[in-house]
């Protein structure tokens, strides 16, 4: 005649038992959000560079409209073009 077992020892078993299983499950979960947070970070990353390289590309832009017009004006010191380029953030 087997001697049955109290609730709380089957408790405990089932709770090892399944304990076991658990772990492997829990790794990859821990895995696939780090992978979710670096392609995150990658992609931030990403989008700031194309945001300064398009910054970087506006400035020039800028530049060369305030180089050529203050070629085409006969006189650099004309003031209206004083004005643009200053607005533009080159110093005079």
């Amino acid at each position: 005649k087997t001697k049955l077992k109290s609730r709380t020892v089957q408790k405990t078993e089932k709770q090892f038992k399944s304990r076991g299983k658990n772990n492997g499950k829990k790794k990859k979960k821990r895995a696939k959000k780090m992978e979710r947070a670096k392609e995150k970070q990658i992609s931030k990353v990403k989008k700031r560079k194309t945001e300064l390289m398009i910054l970087v590309r506006e400035m020039h832009l800028i530049q060369t409209i305030a180089m050529t017009i203050a070629r085409f004006v006969e006189s650099a010191r004309n003031p209206m073009v004083i004005v643009f380029l200053a607005n533009s953030g080159f110093s005079v």
